[in-house]
């Protein structure tokens, strides 16, 4: 059973809600962490709902870890199987368990880099840099490139370079993106678009996936 009394009027109220969306919007330090814990609780030991069937979904990884560990504080059996996650590790592990993907296919910094800088010398003046500020300057498009990915907004984007560089942002994307994809390599910003665009295209794994969390 859990216990409702650590709770107030607000926090009972959305601990204990029915079905359909609920909002729970609330200031720094109000005890939203606490209150979805709760819920989360309620919804296995009294809606007796499969905690293979919950979703907790963060934006960050420190967040997840922070929501998992605080579940774990009040309910050390039922953690194991809640499925906590961000935003990107929960779609990876779609594509992974659907089969769309392998682990080898996410490329890590130093591939990215290994693809980039080849691009950077042919398309920007690349010989009046030392060695350093070279790899500096593929860093800067790799985050221009993981932004643009992430928002779509290319203004933005080209903020992150040296206001030399941001002419060739978009020549170098198309370049990069090219090279990616005839590694078969996947960004860790790929990997929202790519489940997306999985999961209109196969209705099967579609549906197997609505059904797979009944509580987000």
């Amino acid at each position: 059973m859990s216990d409702l009394t650590c709770l107030n009027a607000s926090q009972r109220e959305a601990v204990t809600f029915g079905e359909g969306p609920l909002l729970l919007l609330a200031g720094p330090g109000s005890g939203k962490t606490f209150t979805i814990t709760q819920r989360i609780l309620y919804l296995i030991r009294e809606r007796r709902i499969t905690p293979e069937k919950l979703l907790v979904i963060t934006f960050t990884r420190e967040a997840a870890l922070s929501m998992r560990q605080r579940f774990a504080q009040i309910s050390p059996q039922e953690v194991h199987t809640v499925n906590f996650g961000t935003f990107h590790s929960v779609f990876y592990q779609i594509l992974l368990q659907s089969g769309r993907i392998s682990s080898g296919n996410i490329l890590n910094d130093r591939q990215k880099r290994d693809l980039i800088l080849p691009i950077l010398k042919k398309i920007t003046d690349c010989k009046k840099r030392s060695a350093a500020e070279v790899t500096e300057l593929a860093g800067n498009y790799l985050a221009a490139i993981g932004y643009y990915k992430n928002t779509g907004d290319i203004e933005n984007s080209r903020k992150k370079l040296p206001e030399e560089e941001k002419q060739h942002f978009s020549r170098i994307y198309e370049a990069y993106e090219e090279a990616r994809k005839n590694t078969g390599g996947l960004d860790f910003e790929d990997i929202l678009k790519e489940c997306e665009e999985f999961l209109q295209r196969d209705p099967g794994q579609r549906t197997y996936w609505q059904n797979r969390f009944e509580y987000i």
